[in-house]
């Protein structure tokens, strides 16, 4: 059996010697982990520390520097933070100290948490044996989650994984903190994040954990997770003795992705801790390897109002676990329980039909309808549930017609009134997911599909971002764009390349931002193209808007334009839509058709 107690109250002995006099004392024993089996001498003698912290702030740096010159033995290190507000912590990832075996870290703040995250620290061993954070807020600023997700195949497998040697891990309630330091990177904040994933899956080592036995991430919110952050785990780290994972509190609305084969990532777990999320369904399955004993996957607390006919058989089928599901809103109306009431009167015991272990059920009480509220399922009856195939009363006929009546009348009148209102999304997004047209979007022949009016302050965006995405065959149309530095002709004057870049393409993109304002020739560029659209006498214009420009830094054409034309927001979540459909008007006839297949992902292929 795990044990988790504390040994009994601090005995404070003599004081600490590193600077933390004011703050930190040793104490007698204070550890509260039993694993089993043992895999580190936990009697041996150890310095051990306790911090409690009021004020100011404790350093990483000055705790290595400290325990390098002790006299060997193993350290254990406990800081509590009692308010958050006027401490902090420069504790960062992965926490290497010398001899550090323990660390504690409960409600502070870690400002710095990533710091050192590409730092490789050859000098100094990772031994620690367990981790507890509980209720800390660490920060990330967007720079920082940038570089460390164009990093990750670079980072070493030290620093990756931290401690392989560690056998406990609690990480409650930690808290991530994104600073949008540079606008830049927000929008592209769930990109960024997704990309890591995928990286991570590239990885050529696995992080092996072969002594963790205990792993606690309860109470940790939806936020504070990346996306399919156990899928993404199980293929990067083996866990081959972990028996007890936390996953309680955890702000879940279905059962996470990777655990429906729950023994894969986890052959040794004996208890899966889901409860008190919001999970509403589940699926369990064996992943067809014999592995130690029988565990069990705790799912009370929840918001599982029904067992199906598929919930029972997974029920029957699953081989390593028990699954409990006490406490849960479980209805007993015919229409949810049929095939579970009608198992449980044919079957005074349940054992014969390979649901032995789940008599408890009986001793469950129906939560639904009112009348059934705390009636245990063993001793429902079929006429309690109103299973019994009866002809409905001609009044019940008639309000159940007109109910559909009224909601169809009603859906249609909601459904003219949606289209109506959102038509040009509805038409955009057909054309660049579905590939439907409803005009001929095909203009007059031109050399440039859209000449790219930006400044040069702007120019890793437009050319690394939008120019890259536009002119990319695998990501949308692939259209031919004209670019100042690539396509203006050697030797003419740039108001003449200008005037012929413009008048060679079918439309110009101004890439609208504080920079553009400030440049004369951007200024030149966007009356010629205005000239432009009164010639063809038609939309030559696609407006950029890459940041919130003050109307008073505008010149008054310009003002005027933005007041009386359409443009595009970069932050618009339908961006990479807009910006195809409105260029595609000059796709060249021949790759019209092509095209669309590749155009039905251009907003999100990442």
């Amino acid at each position: 059996m795990l044990a988790h107690q504390l040994t009994g109250e601090p005995k404070y002995s003599d004081e600490v010697s590193l600077g933390w006099e004011n703050d930190c004392v040793r104490t007698g024993p204070l550890i509260d982990w039993n694993p089993e089996p043992p895999s580190y001498n936990w009697s041996q003698p150890m310095i051990q520390i306790s911090c409690r912290l009021t004020h100011g702030s404790l350093a990483l740096s000055d705790f290595r520097t400290w325990s390098n010159g002790t006299d060997g033995q193993p350290i254990v290190l406990k800081i509590l933070c009692v308010n958050k507000l006027n401490t902090s912590l420069s504790f960062p990832w992965p926490f290497k100290a010398p001899r550090l075996i323990y660390l504690q870290i409960v409600n502070c703040r870690i400002p710095d948490f990533y710091s050192e995250y590409t730092t490789d620290f050859n000098d100094l061993r990772l031994d620690f044996r367990v981790l507890i954070l509980k209720k800390v807020d660490t920060t990330l600023t967007m720079t920082q989650l940038y570089e460390r997700t164009q990093n990750v195949l670079n980072i070493s497998k030290d620093v990756a994984c931290s401690s392989e040697k560690v056998e406990k891990v609690v990480l409650e309630k930690v808290t991530p903190t994104f600073i949008p330091d540079d606008p830049k990177l927000v929008s592209r904040a769930e990109e960024i994040l997704i990309d890591w994933i995928r990286k991570r899956k590239l990885i050529p080592y696995r992080c092996q954990y072969k002594y963790l036995q205990y792993f606690d991430e309860s109470k940790n919110d939806r936020y504070s997770r990346p996306p399919l952050h156990l899928a993404s785990q199980q293929l990067t780290s083996a866990f081959p003795r972990l028996l007890l994972y936390n996953l309680s509190h955890a702000d879940y609305n279905v059962l996470p992705k990777g655990l429906e084969r729950w023994r894969y990532g986890y052959p040794s777990l004996r208890y899966l801790d889901l409860r008190w999320n919001n999970i509403s369904d589940f699926v369990f399955i064996d992943y067809g390897r014999i592995a130690d004993g029988v565990g069990e996957i705790d799912l009370r607390y929840n918001n599982i109002s029904r067992l199906t006919a598929e919930n029972v058989q997974t029920l029957a089928d699953l081989k390593t676990a028990v699954i409990n599901l006490r406490n849960n809103p479980l209805s007993c109306d015919c229409f949810t329980n049929e095939h579970l009431f009608k198992l449980l009167r044919d079957n005074p015991r349940l054992a014969g039909m390979g649901l032995g272990k789940y008599e408890y059920i009986r001793n469950i009480t129906c939560a639904y309808p009112d009348r059934l509220v705390g009636v245990p399922f063993g001793v429902v009856t079929a006429e309690d549930i109103l299973c019994e195939e009866t002809a409905l009363p001609v009044y019940v006929t008639f309000i159940i017609i007109a109910s559909s009546l009224t909601f169809l009348l009603f859906f249609l009148v909601f459904a003219s009134v949606f289209v109506f209102r959102y038509r040009k999304e509805m038409v955009i997004l057909l054309y660049t997911r579905c590939g439907i047209v409803f005009s001929k979007l095909v203009g007059e022949k031109k050399p440039f599909d859209a000449f790219i009016s930006y400044s040069s302050m702007d120019d890793n965006w437009v050319l690394n971002t939008l120019v890259r995405r536009l002119e990319n065959k695998e990501k949308g149309p692939a259209f031919k764009l004209c670019v100042h530095h690539r396509d203006f002709e050697v030797g003419e004057s740039i108001a003449d390349n200008v005037v012929k870049s413009v008048e060679s393409s079918r439309h110009t993109v101004l890439v609208l931002s504080r920079n553009f304002t400030k440049s004369e020739w951007c200024i030149y560029e966007f009356r010629t193209a205005m000239h432009q659209s009164l010639i063809e006498r038609r939309r030559h214009m696609v407006i950029i808007l890459l940041e919130d420009v003050p109307k008073e830094e505008l010149e008054p054409d310009l003002r005027k334009c933005l007041e009386t034309v359409t443009y595009i927001t970069v932050g618009d979540r339908f961006f990479w839509d807009k910006i195809i459909y409105s260029l595609s008007g000059g796709v060249r006839q021949g790759d019209v058709k092509a095209s669309n297949k590749a155009s039905v992902f251009a907003g999100y292929e990442i």
